[in-house]
């Protein structure tokens, strides 16, 4: 990345932990946009509880995982208000394609309220999560967001690999798009099996999205 002269935003927090204890790269993030900033610090030191004490021990990447298993939560409660033709939000947005952060982002003038990031794989889109800012999230911002991405991708020929939850729901309330998810690689998140459920276990979806991005 360095040689290519390119910044970067990191939201992996492996990345993260890797370059606060390797602070030569700390000049390649993106001083506007570094990234999720830590919900917890790292655990440098092993950590051994008293003797006799159980102790639970919430990792950084515990905590972001949470908070993005809370947000897709939030975002698919509130397709479920939604009438099957209520896609629209309650505001204008603009929908913006942003090549090189490989995302779309919904703004309300100069405000990014919401973000849909994506990665190419072997001819396929492959969607992977989205994210809308908490003072937006019970006002059809996703759903919006999503179908204007969907509407986008299809006079491109190409499939979608769908990884973001969020992204599977909405197309199983919508179903117009369902011809887009690839017949091979259709990904983890894109044929939702039940109603939205709390706590699913975050690294079998891990698991499962390495193998579709393959």
């Amino acid at each position: 990345m360095r040689a290519q002269g390119k910044t970067v935003t990191i939201t992996c927090p492996i990345v993260r932990t890797f370059i606060e204890r390797n602070p030569a790269y700390a000049d390649l993030a993106d001083p506007e946009h570094p990234g999720a900033r830590r919900a917890v610090p790292v655990l440098d030191q092993p950590f051994r509880p008293p003797r006799g004490e159980v102790q639970t021990v919430t990792t950084d990447a515990e905590a972001e995982a949470a908070a993005r298993e809370e947000n897709n939560a939030t975002l698919i409660a509130a397709l479920d208000k939604a009438g099957p033709d209520e896609v629209e939000s309650s505001w204008e947005l603009d929908v913006i394609h942003d090549t090189e952060r490989s995302r779309w982002f919904a703004a309300i003038g100069p405000e990014a309220i919401a973000e849909l990031s994506y990665r190419f794989v072997g001819g396929r889109i492959a969607l992977l999560t989205t994210w809308v800012d908490p003072a937006y999230r019970h006002h059809r911002v996703a759903g919006e967001l999503i179908a204007r991405v969907l509407d986008a991708i299809r006079p491109t020929g190409k499939t979608i690999t769908v990884i973001c939850p969020v992204v599977g729901e909405f197309i199983a309330r919508n179903p117009q798009y369902r011809d887009l998810i690839d017949k091979v690689r259709p990904g983890s998140g894109a044929y939702p099996q039940h109603s939205p459920a709390h706590g699913a276990d975050d690294r079998k979806q891990t698991a499962a999205c390495d193998n579709d991005l393959t």
